[in-house]
């Protein structure tokens, strides 16, 4: 399959779609089988006559930690929940992302990041409106994968902390900041999910990781007057970019400031979104910095201190040795030494 051959067999329209866009109440009787007011839909065990989820064209892999679907157009789902993790990019279009409380008008190159046990429904997907849903279990992210991306950023640990975590009922929404680059891996990504031989589910993995490390590449660039929605999951990303970029001289207050919100209120939002303090995130940030100037420059330790926001030494190297339980001399041995391995002249 190639990317032509993709997109006509997305935009081509199901059996199941013709009948819904002649008889838009017709979804309602399969989704009135489930007797919880709020169902749980399990899409790894949807099977593929299932009308709403898949269908033939669109089947889904059976025994996999990782499926793609693509959303039924002009279906009526209620509000549901899952018990895996979900990610909507809008490939086309536009389409309405319904929790209990908000409403999202999601638009070409959004993408929307679920948690498990979020109560949620997508409404208004019309005939040009093609929306990819990427499910994941939560054995997807093994250690290693997650150690992988983990080393980026602390925008990367959020992202990581809401897919993977025990916390429940969050969502992340990107809002029109995804770039081609991440428009041609999704395509990559579905031709490789329909090639389906005995090397897609690590490849699958692969473009994944590709995926999310080129959504963080472009966060780690995105300023905060940037298009994002005001609410508890979307401006902590500006947030934490701000943290990033000025961990050696910001301070809470110049912060809520900015942000316009009470110190307190900024606070929460990132104890209750990352796990950790504004303190600590700050520290990880000036240490995160700290480790790149010993491993690549030949600054004296004295100004790295100085260089990360730390004018007291001594307090520096407490700092350093409490995240990395290693002296910054040590480090930096350390550090040449591995470089020097890695050398391609290291055994000449």
């Amino acid at each position: 399959m190639n990317k032509q051959q993709l997109r006509e067999l997305l935009f081509s329209m199901t059996e199941s779609e013709l009948n819904y866009q002649q008889q838009p109440k017709k979804s309602a009787p399969f989704f009135q089988r489930f007797d919880e007011e709020i169902p749980t839909f399990n899409l790894m065990n949807a099977g593929h006559n299932n009308k709403f989820f898949a269908n033939d064209k669109r089947s889904l892999f059976k025994n996999s930690t990782i499926e793609f679907v693509q959303h039924t157009r002009f279906s009526n789902p209620p509000l549901h929940k899952h018990d895996h993790l979900e990610m909507t990019y809008v490939y086309r279009g536009s389409c309405k992302q319904v929790f209990t409380d908000k409403t999202y008008e999601l638009t070409e190159g959004d993408f929307c990041l679920l948690d498990s046990n979020i109560v949620h429904t997508l409404y208004e997907v019309e005939e040009e409106d093609i929306i990819i849903n990427i499910v994941l279990q939560k054995q997807f992210f093994t250690d290693s994968f997650l150690n992988r991306l983990s080393e980026h950023s602390i925008l990367s640990q959020f992202i990581i902390q809401a897919l993977s975590e025990n916390q429940q009922e969050n969502f992340l929404l990107f809002r029109s900041i995804v770039p081609q680059e991440l428009h041609g891996l999704m395509e990559q990504m579905l031709i490789e999910y329909f090639r389906n031989d005995s090397y897609t589910a690590e490849m699958l993995k692969s473009y994944l990781f590709l995926f999310l490390t080129t959504l963080i590449r472009r966060l780690d660039h995105v300023t905060t007057n940037e298009r994002f929605d005001r609410s508890d999951h979307t401006i902590i990303l500006p947030i934490l970019k701000y943290i990033a970029d000025h961990a050696a001289d910001c301070t809470l207050q110049h912060i809520a400031d900015l942000f316009g919100y009470h110190p307190n209120y900024i606070s929460k939002l990132l104890k209750d979104h990352t796990g950790s303090s504004y303190q600590e995130l700050v520290v990880a940030q000036k240490i995160k910095k700290a480790k790149y100037l010993l491993s690549y420059t030949d600054e004296t330790i004295q100004n790295i201190a100085e260089e990360v926001g730390y004018h007291n030494l001594s307090f520096f190297y407490k700092k350093f040795y409490a995240q990395t339980q290693m002296t910054p001399r040590d480090y930096r041995l350390a550090s040449q030494q591995r470089l020097e391995t890695m050398s391609p002249h290291s055994d000449q």
